[in-house]
């Protein structure tokens, strides 16, 4: 079979395909499937965070209830988003593939439609506000701009959420009927392994998601200013009547829900546990229920991700405080460093690589 990448934010991290790999290759249908969620999975893990950082940006100089009136002090210019068109066209083309899938392929539609609206009104934001336009018409497109981009945010995270909640439902049933199936078939030997790390990995993923976000946008929000080389600017009051608004958060951080962090500690230990003993089995020869090959190439992955999991609840139970050169990468969207949710998903995202190239000599029945 065909393992798809995970996907991280609003409801969790989703694994798209069942079952193990087997010498005889996956199936028509496993195919099918992986090309289907593959661009899904593909536009929620790059699309969405391009989508919700821009957002984010322009909601820290536009009021979004009343929209801007041009005359803001820290006004910015949009740049163009250049996912947006490709990403689009393909989420659109698996909207439509097969297997057909009513509420996901719904929601696949809305998140294509809006991503390629908002591509659209980006990059005429950018000329708009670049080659300042808005001198010539008193805001009046800046406005107009303002309400059709909120209308198309929107309409792009109701999709997004759609695409998280449909798969997730799909695998979760999957990972319910497989996972007993392969212990009592083959016990808690390599093929278990092989699928085990993968379900247990993502738990940990969908547990620790929402709240990580909301960590790292917290240490965003809270970096220190740049310093200015040369003589320092003089202060300036700011102006109330276009005093800048709060950053409006984004949807998966709105509603960040406690989390367990004992029980995370819990979850990530076992895993570390499970990852070793895997190691174990893969390396010695005589507990192999069948000629294996590439299993020890997975293992490797699995150990990182339990590393980098450990990195991660470190931010989260307070006993690694981001340092100010961290919080000052996350305010410029920088989140590739040790400890952030985005190693944790590369991490994740390694290991599903090497588990789609673990070969057993048995077929699964």
């Amino acid at each position: 079979m065909s393992v798809a990448r995970t996907v991280a934010g609003v409801v969790g991290v989703l694994l798209a395909l069942p079952g193990a790999t087997a010498v005889a290759g996956p199936s028509k249908k496993e195919i099918e499937h992986a090309r289907k969620m593959n661009p899904l999975i593909n536009g929620i893990n790059d699309a969405t965070p391009a989508v919700r950082r821009d957002r984010d940006s322009y909601l820290r100089w536009v009021n979004p209830e009343t929209g801007p009136t041009c005359q803001e002090k820290n006004m910015s210019r949009p740049y163009p988003l250049q996912l947006a068109a490709p990403f689009a066209k393909d989420i659109a083309a698996a909207a439509k593939a097969k297997p057909k899938m009513k509420e996901l392929d719904a929601a696949a539609a809305m998140y294509a439609a809006a991503l390629a609206k908002i591509g659209l009104l980006w990059s005429e934001a950018g000329t708009y506000y670049g080659d300042r336009k808005y001198k010539d018409d008193a805001c009046a497109r800046g406005k107009a701009l303002h309400a059709e981009l909120m209308a198309a945010w929107q309409q792009f995270f109701l999709g997004d959420r759609g695409i998280r909640a449909g798969i997730q439902q799909e695998e979760d049933a999957a990972d319910a009927r497989d996972l007993p199936m392969l212990k009592k078939k083959f016990g808690q030997n390599l093929r278990w392994h092989h699928r085990a790390l993968l379900v247990d990995a993502k738990k940990i993923l969908r547990t620790v998601a929402v709240a990580t976000e909301a960590s790292e946008r917290a240490a965003a929000a809270s970096a220190p200013p740049e310093k200015v080389r040369g003589k320092t600017p003089p202060m300036v009051a700011p102006d109330a009547a276009v005093a800048a608004p709060a950053p409006s958060p984004s949807p998966a951080a709105e509603a960040a829900p406690a989390i367990d962090l004992a029980a995370v500690k819990a979850q990530i230990e076992a895993y570390t546990a499970m990852a070793a003993l895997a190691k174990q089995l893969g390396s010695d020869k005589l507990r192999l229920d069948a000629n294996v090959s590439g299993f020890d190439r997975m293992t490797y992955p699995a150990e990182q991700f339990a590393k980098t999991a450990a990195e991660v609840l470190a931010h989260l139970d307070g006993s690694k405080p981001y340092t100010d050169s961290e919080k000052k990468r996350l305010a410029k969207g920088d989140a590739d460093f040790p400890g952030t949710f985005k190693r944790l998903i590369s991490a994740y995202n390694s290991m599903v690589d090497m588990a789609n190239r673990v070969t057993f000599s048995g077929k699964m029945k």
